[in-house]
């Protein structure tokens, strides 16, 4: 990938696609068949890690599954010219859902877009992970690993 707008902008629409629309079936067709998810939760087993658009395409469906209301506000987003794209923004979730608790986590993400087009990586961090945000996640089992 030589030219960082196109990474940039896939990245972008990815993320409208499936954080805001939560269209899963269409932000699918922006993710390699070798995709590799890291997630923020830190774990020894990995279970907030997943490989291959069909386990990241099964995870997305469990975020929007448990976390209805889930979006994404994009600060920064910027690329370099290999594809790599690095995304700061804002991570919104209700924490009981039907109720009108929500939190907000602030998020940088790295990801990879390849030569032809694809996101083949996606390494997420939460700049300062909310420890009843991690307690809520842990006992619902978000974890991509266990649900694929």
């Amino acid at each position: 990938m030589s030219d960082n707008s196109v990474a940039v902008k896939v990245v972008q629409e990815f993320w409208e696609t499936f954080g805001n629309k939560h269209d899963v079936e269409a932000a699918a067709a922006f993710v390699d068949p070798d995709v590799v998810r890291r997630g923020p939760i830190p774990d020894p087993e990995e279970k907030d890690n997943c490989r291959g658009k069909d386990n990241y395409v099964t995870f997305l469906n469990h975020v929007v599954k448990v976390i209805p209301n889930y979006h994404v506000g994009l600060f920064r987003i910027f690329g370099s010219d290999d594809g790599y794209v690095a995304l700061q923004g804002t991570e919104a979730v209700c924490i009981n859902p039907g109720s009108d608790e929500e939190t907000t986590n602030f998020v940088f993400g790295l990801f990879h877009v390849n030569d032809n087009g694809l996101i083949d990586l996606v390494d997420w961090y939460w700049k300062q992970p909310d420890p009843e945000i991690l307690k809520w996640a842990a006992a619902r089992n978000i974890s991509a690993a266990s649900e694929a």
